[in-house]
């Protein structure tokens, strides 16, 4: 069912009555599910979605979560659970045992279960009935893999001898529904690309039971003759011995002991990571993780976002540029800051410089007493810089624009008018005569404290007040736009970005890699093959029909024709005159019935009028490698998409043509964009495509023509998002 990619016709929020009545289903449905396991899949507090497939499926999930619950012919008749809902209650449905972790492959490829692929318990076999929801686990892994329907009731099952199809397989670990998720989760360190075996976490309860003891061998041994035959899409499995079953059983008892630990382990779901790179993770507070935030902004401001990006998508700003300048070994997610979301941490940043937490009037009492407080801060810090022995002994200057008020504290007559600020210019006048520290004037122009001050206008206001960054909320797309950067701002011109040692490997990794890619040079040339309706213009002049020619060459063996038989026309040289095997090479069965063949034509229209009859093929050559094909050379196709939870995904497809390897190109792209990637096979088995986490369509576009060298002409792309 979910074997083929999907695409959402409609995704849309469950009214209240909907919930409920979703909720009711369920509990009719899988009557041994408590309300807390059914809030804990569900959560009362939270929007949930429902997605309308073309193949008639609904499926519903938690917005911005994972799918939990899918109603095969939308009428609540026959709902299912997600690997992901069972995942986060492992008991909501009874399960089969396998037989061992190497049976899940087929399981895991899209065959149905066998009744030989099941571990029989000692006590026999579970009484069900016809069509009820089960699922599937592997000995020692309390998650399940796979969920469906069963087939025959436990009856008809013993009276067949246990052999036939147990279970209509529905929907199972990485299909296209588990897939609709960005990101390979999975719950343990047991699920692997293509098999699932045991938690190795569980492996050592598992070693303290005798019984335990060489289960894995017995099982491998006993899997090496198994016979695999195919009937449809299913599978059959032959029977194990009796010792394996007693053996599986043993470890059934251990998964049903310690299925309630996965429920716990649930929400801290792994990613999967196709390398084995591996970083070391630094816990970092709420208040770090802000200042972190901030630093890689501005980093990204000074290196890598330029003005003639802008406007720039969210998504683009954190995978393309904030998450490249995080510190080595860092991860930086914004879940853990203080704004929870990208959209509201660039909106505060966008509103940062107007937002002010302190209100003063301007006059000679408020000057002195500004000039006293700052007096004492910057004494605490000189007292401190010597403490620690940094730094020079120096006058430390203290800036006023007001030159009442510097006049005031450099001359110690004061009159009865400034009796009431005599302490505080006291001290500050003491602080001058001390050379502690000297004051001296500014303009009003250059004095930034005036916005909180003064009513300013024009460009004074524009550059003291303006926001470091500008963006703005698309409500509709549910994402916010990089609009403009103010490089004049303050905290702009304040900040000295890092030159880190991994920007340094990162060019030189890129230079190396642009190195090894200039010695695979891409050439893409188009050639041309004489067909039937040119056959007797290559025959008359002697030219190979078998022989590949360029479109000048084509054009070259027409003209010889062309002055071989003397067809160019005396009164007007630029014309040719159509002789009856030129005029059927160029327009036979070109021509309406009923419209006369033309009897003259252009030299200028001659060769491409003759190329255009010839069968087209394609050279590709990258390196020493190069392929001949035939017909015109596709383009490569970039598709930006929304997918479950309103995020955006990009899709790259027709790459091959250009001798380019899928998963080479996922995995570089993995590392350029900071997301995660994957590579799926495209339906009726015409290639493979990358899909991309975010909306990177003009990135990636650029990508393909800097390093692979692909013509732009041959590159398509298409955004979705955009209406």
């Amino acid at each position: 069912m979910f074997k083929k990619s999907l695409e959402a016709k409609s995704q849309q929020r469950l009214s209240g009555a909907d919930r409920k009545k979703l909720k009711r289903t369920i509990k009719e449905r899988f009557r041994n599910a408590s309300d807390s396991e059914i809030d804990s899949i569900l959560p009362p507090k939270t929007e949930i979605t429902i997605v309308k497939l073309q193949n008639r499926v609904h499926v519903y999930g938690v917005e911005g979560g994972f799918p939990m619950f899918f109603d095969i012919d939308g009428r609540g008749t026959e709902i299912f659970p997600t690997v992901f809902a069972l995942w986060k209650v492992p008991e909501l449905l009874p399960a089969f045992i396998l037989k061992g972790g190497e049976v899940s492959r087929f399981v895991i490829g899209g065959a149905d279960l066998m009744f030989p692929g099941i571990s029989v318990p000692a006590e026999g076999l579970p009484s069900f009935a016809e069509g009820e929801p089960w699922a599937v686990k592997v000995p020692g892994n309390p998650a399940p893999i796979a969920v469906g329907s069963t087939t025959m009731s436990s009856t008809a099952a013993l009276k067949a001898g246990l052999r036939g199809k147990a279970l209509r397989i529905t929907h199972y670990y990485r299909d296209s529904l588990w897939e609709l998720v960005e990101g390979h989760y999975v719950p343990n360190a047991g699920f692997f690309e293509d098999v699932v075996f045991e938690d190795p976490s569980l492996s050592s309860a598992c070693q303290t039971s005798d019984s335990c003891e060489g289960v894995n061998e017995a099982s491998s041994d006993q899997l090496n003759d198994i016979n695999n035959k195919e009937e449809g899409e299913s599978v059959d499995v032959l029977d194990l011995s009796s010792e394996a079953n007693t053996s599986s059983t043993s470890q059934l008892d251990i998964s049903n002991d310690l299925a309630e630990q996965i429920t716990a382990n649930v929400d801290d779901l792994k990613v999967t990571d196709e390398e084995s790179n591996v970083e070391v993770h630094h816990s970092l507070s709420t208040q770090d993780v802000d200042a972190l935030l901030d630093k890689c902004l501005l980093q990204a401001l000074h290196t890598t976002i330029k003005d003639k990006d802008l406007p720039m998508p969210g998504s683009t700003l954190w995978s393309g540029h904030i998450l490249p300048c995080r510190p080595s070994g860092v991860t930086l997610d914004i879940k853990k800051s203080s704004y929870k979301k990208l959209s509201k941490w660039l909106l505060a940043k966008s509103a940062a410089a107007l937002k002010h937490d302190v209100v003063a009037i301007s006059n000679v009492e408020v000057e002195n007493q500004a000039k006293a407080l700052a007096t004492c801060d910057l004494i605490w810090l000189k007292h401190l810089l010597q403490e620690i022995r940094f730094g020079k002994d120096e006058w430390m200057k203290l800036i006023c624009d007001n030159q009442v008020a510097l006049n005031i504290a450099s001359n110690p007559v004061f009159y009865e008018r400034t009796k009431h600020i005599e302490v505080d210019c006291h001290f500050i006048t003491e602080m001058i005569a001390s050379e502690c520290m000297a004051a001296s004037f500014v303009y009003s122009n250059d004095q930034l404290a005036d916005i909180f001050t003064k009513s300013l206008r024009g460009p004074r206001l524009s550059t003291s007040v303006t926001r470091l960054i500008s963006v703005k909320e698309d409500k509709h797309k549910k994402e916010v736009v990089l609009n403009s950067v103010n490089r004049n701002h303050l905290e702009y011109t304040s900040f000295r970005p890092e030159k880190r040692q991994v920007e340094k490997s990162d060019q030189a990794s890129d230079h190396s890699a642009s190195e090894g890619r200039s010695h695979k040079t891409l050439e893409v040339a188009e050639i041309y093959k004489s067909s039937v309706h040119v056959n007797p213009i290559f025959a008359s002049v002697g030219a190979d029909t078998g022989k590949l020619f360029s479109a000048a060459e084509a054009t070259d063996i027409v003209f010889r024709y062309v002055e071989k038989e003397n067809l160019v026309k005396p009164t007007n040289k630029s014309m040719v005159v159509l002789d009856a095997i030129l005029c059927d090479a160029l327009f036979k069965g070109a021509i309406k019935k009923g419209s006369s063949y033309p009897t003259e034509i252009h030299k200028r229209d001659l060769g491409t009028t003759f190329v255009n009859r010839m069968q087209p093929h394609h050279v590709v050559t990258r390196g020493g490698e190069s392929v001949v094909r035939k017909g015109a050379l596709k383009t490569i196709q970039i598709m930006t998409e929304r997918r479950q939870g309103n995020k955006k995904m990009t899709r790259v497809s027709g790459f091959e043509s250009f001798l380019m390897d899928a998963e080479a190109l996922a995995s570089e792209l993995q590392k350029k964009f900071a997301c995660s990637t994957s590579v799926a096979e495209l339906p009726g088995k015409k290639g493979h495509e990358v899909l991309v986490q975010g909306g990177v369509i003009e990135d990636l576009a650029k990508h393909l023509v800097d390093q692979y060298g692909i013509p732009k002409r041959y590159i398509e792309v298409l955004d979705k998002t955009k209406k």
